[in-house]
């Protein structure tokens, strides 16, 4: 029951029940077969196995890592495994560092012991083992070393041989005294050829130094990872040289990112020093042969390592010899060179003008070009489009020199342009040039394609887009006319014209446009003439034409305004606008050219209206205006000089005035002088111009009544009255340019000849015609007034002046009466004048009597009387000629009728005898009346004399009066000659002496005082008759 139950427990393996019985004899005999086992693998085959899995085993290193390198160590850090390493599970160690050589070198050279590794023990189970190292690698030959590392780096695998001691540990034993020696191969950089670009960026450097930015992607075919720190590379780009460095570098297996930057040197140039230049040449002879150049803007650079930071001399002399093949496209920096290059047309020229082409010179700069020196050449013509306000205007191609740039950075160089520009596009043209003549600034875009070469490498196929600004031409708004004149006309053309001008021009653009045509128009638009230029080229600045034209205007309100203004001093705007020039495009854009012009007036030596004389002027008062302060003027002639400042010919059809008066002493102006247009002529040698006035108005300034007065007086009484004249003469002109009216400015002085008073009168004849018994005796007298004046003055009213007896002893004059001089008028030269007189004592005043007694005496006897012709406020009706004629005193003599001409013919003596028986003598007289009108005697007072005896007296009122008729003799009634006894019988005694002497009577005198009627005025007369006939009646 116990076995059966321990049956069921017990295991069957194999067939087999393990009993406990069964298992303790197994375990008995394995133990056994063990014992014996260790024995013969401890001291017999355990070595031999051991020895032979070291041997036969193989050892990879799967990745590994050199950090830290000096002269004579680094860290060597590796993983990896062990295979075929027999069945046993074991360890290997190594008690000492093992040797680690550079094996299977090329063309089966000797192993190249490098240094020695202390490797770490090694766990292998099953065959496998892992390994992993972490040690000093310690260089026992430099040299060696560094000839490996120079392989490693460009190669793409090496070997390296592992010798030395070694040890297992398996199932509890330790196999001695074994041996190393195991090669393992490594993957090597293969030159690190799988470099990719990233990124590359360049910027300007110190002087011509370029900078450089360089992101790349290492490929690491190796598994070993190096760590060099910063790295220091040379490199060539063309026939630049330069550096780059890159900072915390370690090369990991793989995909390794590195940034450089550096600085890309030019090609030395001969000034460089010798040590620059050494370096190279160096660099250059090294990368000769590896030298391409850029295909497809793809450029080859050559990078070469020069060092690390590693303190390692081997680990550097490797990194010089690796040379990493960079194919970098430069695209973008040249184009961006290109698109950053700014460039300006300093100077330009256009000349040879077509209506397809023209040549475009000039010369510029390119700026902002970049930062490397460089040639941008341009195999195509580029298009040239202008940048308008409504969007691009293409206008044709250019061909475009090539544009190299150098010096400090920013880049620029010269731009020369010498080439025919292709217009494609005659109306764009035209727009364009328009613009460009009238504005200051426009923009040309040129595009296409560049070429840039630089360091040696050709770009191609780059885009170029410039946008060139240069200043227009701005309306040419500073035009100056330097030279005008109008020297000749005909009448086809008109008035010729021959003109100095300056144009400015603000832009740097010279412009040669052939003949140009030109029209001349006023300020409102009307076309006064035309002007041309031959050959005419514009450049920058100031411009000098001379340009030839006429002037012809048919409408003629336009040309008087135009001359009159530039006659006057205003000198003539005038807009000159393109009419024509040498190509359909280039008229277009001409007629759009508006150049504001402004000639000055010429300079008057002298004036053009001078010397103004009027030889005769007859001045009508108009009785409707007693203020006399405006009058009529005319004139038959009036002169003035006519100096036309120009040569060409010109007939002056009309003329008109209009003037100031002005005193010339206080400068003000006292009178306007208007005359209405009248024909005119002007003498082109003489330069006289001749007119008249006819219906012209003297009027006085209002305010200045009172000056006007003043000149009218002085006028009166001087020989040469001057007055100044300002105002403007008018004159219609016929010229070859047309009918112009003009109106000059006149600034001269007037010199009238005056009255000079009137002084000189002639009185012809003077007749007592009649009278009144208050106005007097009526005297008609006859008179010549003399006028030494070529004034004429026609007052158109009776002139009344007072009649002056001038008294001794400088007394004042006394009036004895009026003259009038009816409608008086008075021209040049002799004035007959036929005045009415009225002679008047004063009754009241003695003297005045006395007077007037005297003066018709005088008058009566034959006699002459000086007497005072004066006026007075009175004189005349009109205000401006109260003061001359107030002042006037004309001396006159006034003749009787009859010079010696006897009073008394003769007397009759009657004696008759008186009651008392004594005799008187009753006498007569016979009166002769020499006036023209009838003579009343009231009373004959009268002396009689016969030589010194007084014969007697005589006191007869005539009652009634004794009348005589004009020019006419009469008797007068008998009147008692009043005697004494004694006088009677001398008087009586005389008679008979001598009527015995056989004479026919007595001669008496009488001295006589006659009270005479003349015209109903009565007035006394004084008469001395002499040598009176008296006969003795019956």
């Amino acid at each position: 029951m116990a076995d059966h139950d321990e049956a069921k427990r017990s295991p069957r393996v194999c067939g087999i029940d393990w009993t406990k019985r069964k298992i303790i004899g197994a375990i008995t005999t394995v133990v056994l077969v063990i014992v014996v086992t260790v024995l013969l693998v401890v001291f017999v085959i355990g070595p031999k196995i051991a020895q032979s899995s070291i041997d036969g085993s193989s050892l990879t290193l799967t990745s590994s890592s050199i950090t830290g390198a000096t002269n004579n160590s680094f860290l060597l850090q590796s993983t990896g495994n062990v295979g075929n390493a027999g069945g046993l599970a074991a360890t290997l160690n190594f008690p000492q560092p093992v040797t680690v050589s550079w094996t299977n070198r090329e063309k089966g050279a000797a192993d190249l012991p490098l240094g020695t590794v202390q490797l770490s023990p090694i766990n292998v189970s099953g065959g496998n083992g892992a390994v992993s190292l972490n040690t000093t690698f310690s260089v026992t030959n430099v040299d060696a070393m560094t000839r490996f590392s120079s392989y490693m780096i460009n190669n793409g695998n090496f070997s390296w041989r592992l010798t030395g001691p070694a040890s297992a540990t398996a199932m509890g034993l330790t196999f001695n005294n074994l041996n190393m020696d195991k090669v393992v191969t490594l993957s090597g950089f293969n030159g690190l050829a799988g470099v990719t670009v990233l990124s590359f960026d360049a910027s300007a450097g110190t002087g011509n130094d370029v900078n450089v930015s360089v992101t790349t992607q290492l490929v690491n075919p190796s598994s070993i990872t190096m760590q060099l720190d910063t790295a220091f590379f040379n490199f060539v780009m063309g026939t630049g040289v330069g550096t780059m460095l890159a900072n915390n570098v370690t090369i990991v297996p793989g995909n390794n990112t590195l940034s450089m930057t550096g600085v890309l040197l030019p090609a030395p140039m001969s000034n460089t020093t010798n040590a620059v230049a050494a370096t190279v040449s160096s660099l250059n002879e090294r990368f000769q042969a590896l030298f391409v150049n850029a295909v497809n803007n793809i450029v080859p650079v050559q990078v070469t390592g020069d060092h690390t930071s590693q303190p390692a001399g081997w680990l550097n002399t490797a990194f010089k010899a690796m040379t990493l093949s960079v194919s970098m496209n430069l695209t973008k920096i040249a184009q961006d060179s290109v698109s950053g290059a700014e460039l300006s047309l300093d100077t330009s020229s256009i000349s040879n003008i077509t209506e397809t082409s023209f040549q475009l010179s000039g010369t510029g700069s390119a700026k902002n070009a970049g930062f490397m020196d460089a040639t941008l050449s341009f195999s195509k013509p580029v298009t040239v489009a202008w940048a308008s306000n409504n969007g691009d205007v293409i206008l044709g191609s250019l061909n475009l020199s090539p544009v190299s740039v150098s010096g400090p950075t920013p880049k620029s160089g010269k731009v020369v342009v010498d080439s025919q520009f292709t217009l494609t596009n005659p109306d764009g043209m035209a727009q364009f040039s328009s613009y460009m003549i009238n504005n200051g600034q426009f923009s040309w875009k040129l595009s296409g394609t560049a070429e840039a070469e630089a360091y040696g490498l050709k770009f191609t196929n780059l885009k170029l887009a410039k946008s060139i600004s240069m200043s227009g031409f701005n309306g040419l708004t500073g035009v100056k006319i330097t030279t005008f004149d109008l020297p000749a006309s005909d009448p086809t053309t008109g008035i010729h014209i021959v003109t100095g001008s300056t144009i400015v021009n603000p832009s740097t653009i010279s412009m040669t446009m052939g003949d140009v045509g030109f029209l001349i128009k006023n300020p409102d638009g009307y076309t006064i003439g035309n002007l041309k230029a031959s050959d005419m080229k514009i450049v920058p600045g100031d411009n000098s034409y001379t340009l030839n034209g006429a002037m012809k205007v048919a409408d003629q309100a336009v040309l008087s305004d135009l001359m009159d203004k530039f006659l006057n001093g205003a000198g003539m705007d005038a807009t000159i606008v393109g009419d024509t020039g040498a190509t359909s495009w280039l008229t277009i854009a001409l007629k759009s050219m508006k150049l504001k012009a402004h000639v000055n007036s010429p300079v008057l030596t002298v004036p053009i209206v001078s010397g103004i004389k009027i030889p005769s002027m007859a001045v009508d008062m108009i009785v409707a205006d007693t203020t006399g302060n405006s009058v009529l003027v005319n004139s038959p002639g009036m002169t003035a000089l006519f100096q036309v400042p120009y040569t060409f010919p010109i007939d002056v059809q009309q003329a008109s005035q209009s003037l100031y008066f002005v005193d010339p002493s206080s400068g003000t102006q006292f009178a306007t002088f208007v005359t209405d247009m009248q024909a005119a002529s002007a003498d082109q040698n003489s330069h006289v111009l001749t007119t008249s006035v006819v219906g012209g108005h003297l009027k006085a300034v209002p305010g200045q009544e009172g000056a006007f007065a003043a000149f009218m007086k002085e006028l009166t009484f001087v020989s040469t009255a001057s007055v100044n004249i300002v105002g403007n003469a008018t004159s219609i002109a016929s010229t070859d340019a047309g009918v112009a009216q003009i109106s000059l400015p006149l600034k001269d002085s007037l010199a009238l000849t005056g009255f000079q008073g009137f002084q000189n009168i002639q009185i012809l004849s003077s007749k007592v015609v009649g009278g009144d018994a208050k106005a007097g005796v009526h005297l008609q007298v006859s008179l010549i007034l003399n006028n030494p004046s070529t004034l004429s003055l026609s007052t158109h009213v009776d002139v009344t002046m007072d009649l002056l007896m001038p008294m001794p002893g400088g007394a004042a004059p006394i009036k004895v009466g009026t003259a009038i001089m009816p409608n008086m008028q008075v021209v040049p030269g002799p004035n007959p004048v036929l005045s009415d007189c009225y002679v008047v004592a004063d009754p009241s005043n003695p003297v005045s009597v006395a007077v007037v007694t005297k003066l018709m005496s005088a008058f009566i006897s034959g006699g002459s009387t000086s007497m005072i012709i004066a006026g007075s406020t009175n004189s005349i009706i009109y205000d401006s000629l109260k003061p001359a004629f107030s002042e006037l005193r004309i001396p006159a003599t006034i003749q009787g009728p009859e010079e010696g001409k006897r009073l008394v013919l003769g007397s009759t003596a009657h004696p008759v005898g008186r009651p008392d028986g004594g005799f008187e003598m009753h006498v007569d007289f016979n009166i002769v009346n020499p006036l023209d009108t009838p003579y009343t005697l009231l009373n004959i007072q009268a002396d009689v004399t016969a030589g010194d005896v007084a014969v007697g007296k005589i006191d007869f009122k005539l009652d009634p009066p004794f009348t005589v008729p004009p020019h006419s003799n009469a008797t007068t009634p008998l009147t008692t000659l009043i005697q004494s006894p004694t006088q009677y019988a001398q008087v009586f005694n005389l008679f008979l002496g001598a009527l015995g002497a056989g004479k026919p009577g007595l001669l008496v005198n009488a001295t006589q005082t006659l009270t005479a009627s003349i015209g109903g005025y009565v007035s006394p007369v004084e008469l001395f008759s002499t040598d009176i006939l008296v006969t003795l009646g019956a």
